[in-house]
């Protein structure tokens, strides 16, 4: 019961429902403030990151120009039994099981440097390298006492959403907060932790009133995007920045910010987009991460037509890559029906051209590193895998499974 409140938090900015309305910038009118936008008294006045970098592990040949992927793939999939980590070879066809624990595997990230996987199960820290060897126990908590009086106890205790940094160096998780983690293991340093409940008629149903956990470090490895769980539902996302310990909460003129969340690759914004109906409607919005404030890129109405968008991509001339559909259909959007949703550029003034024909009702999607197209989970029950190319035939992957991840460009 306790991971799934915690699974809650982890496939925040992924799975629930955002919205988006008329292209022309509006400034939206930010929330009361809450404990998020000061510094807990626990909090040191900066966070020190590790600034050496990890040898990368040296490539042991060419890398050949001819494989169908421009580096290995990983995914969390059942077909062992359990959810372990698996891995696609850069040729298309080469699969190897990563992760072989008696627990499933709950949440995982791969290392950007060396391929490294750390991964969580069972409530352990755990890691392996690109290949599954070397498996190493990096951090083990407590067992919890079921009958302690500290109700919060649970929260504090539980291990969630490993994220590596930039450089290969530290691990970002969720455990009592936002926590690091050295490459080399031990105990989380707490940087952000969660706000206690304070109102009486509350806190001995939810002890905690604001959960955080990670969700991706900023390019430059200094900030970090983080989930904001509200107990008992509902939710933001924030932007806490290591040198200043100080935290922004985003804000949307559509109610909640969720849910397919990403840095631009200047750091200077944050792209969300949703894909169905929620909290807030579909569509496709753009926050600045030094104030937090988000604009509309994509239009939307009360009644339809509705514009849902997934796995957005900032492009250097300011449009979008991701994918789309335009629905007058309120089961579509409402995910009662199947989705079309096509590969397609969101130009600056808000207009939509398809750049395939295909289409596409997926849940999980990720980016190619060299841009050129994404791999996709179709949104069936069997989960293939699909690699989807602009001008290119798709191409179905030799695996199914969901949270596809990329390893480093490397043989």
């Amino acid at each position: 019961m306790w991971q799934r409140v915690f699974l809650g938090l982890a496939i925040l900015v992924s799975l629930c429902a955002c919205g988006s309305v008329d292209v022309a910038e509006e400034t939206p009118t930010p929330p009361a403030p809450t404990a998020a936008s000061a510094a807990p008294s626990a909090t040191p006045s900066a966070v020190v990151l590790p600034s050496a970098t990890p040898a990368p592990v040296e490539p042991s040949a060419t890398l050949d120009s001819t494989a169908l992927l421009p580096a290995p793939l990983y995914v969390l999939s059942n077909q062992s039994g359990s959810y372990q980590v698996w891995r696609l070879g850069r040729d298309g066809t080469t699969v190897e099981q990563i992760t072989d624990e008696p627990e499933s595997v709950q949440s995982y990230s791969v290392s950007p440097v060396d391929g490294a996987v750390v991964y969580v199960s069972d409530n352990m820290l755990l890691l392996v390298d690109a290949h599954g060897e070397q498996r190493t126990v990096l951090f083990a908590p407590p067992t919890v006492d079921a009958t302690s009086s500290d109700s919060g106890a649970l929260y504090k205790t539980t291990l969630l959403d490993p994220v590596w940094s930039p450089d290969g160096l530290t691990i970002a998780v969720r455990y009592g907060g936002l926590a690091l983690v050295p490459r080399s293991g031990g105990e989380p340093t707490l940087i952000w932790p969660d706000l206690p409940e304070t109102r009486s008629d509350v806190v001995d149903f939810f002890p905690l009133r604001e959960l955080y956990g990670p969700v991706e470090w900023s390019p430059d490895g200094q900030r970090m995007l983080m989930a904001v769980n509200y107990m008992p539902e509902g939710g933001t996302l924030a932007v806490f920045d290591f040198s200043t310990t100080s935290v922004i909460t985003l804000t949307s003129p559509d109610g909640m910010v969720c849910c397919d969340a990403h840095w631009t690759a200047d750091g200077t914004a944050i792209l969300y987009a949703n894909s169905g109906f929620g909290m807030v409607p579909p569509g496709l919005w753009r926050a600045d991460a030094r104030t937090g404030s988000s604009k509309r890129l994509v239009p939307v109405a009360e009644a339809g037509p509705w514009t849902l968008v997934a796995a957005p991509l900032q492009r250097s001339d300011g449009a979008v890559l991701a994918l789309v559909q335009q629905t007058d259909s309120e089961a579509v959007a409402a995910g009662e029906m199947p989705r079309a949703l096509k590969l397609s550029r969101i130009a600056v003034d808000g207009s939509i051209q398809p750049l395939s024909d295909e289409e596409f009702d997926v849940v999980w999607a990720t980016w190619l590193p060299d841009r050129s197209g994404m791999v996709a989970q179709d949104f069936t029950e069997s989960a293939p895998l699909w690699l989807l190319r602009w001008e290119s035939t798709t191409v179905e992957l030799p695996l199914t499974g969901y949270h596809p991840l990329w390893g480093p460009q490397q043989p």
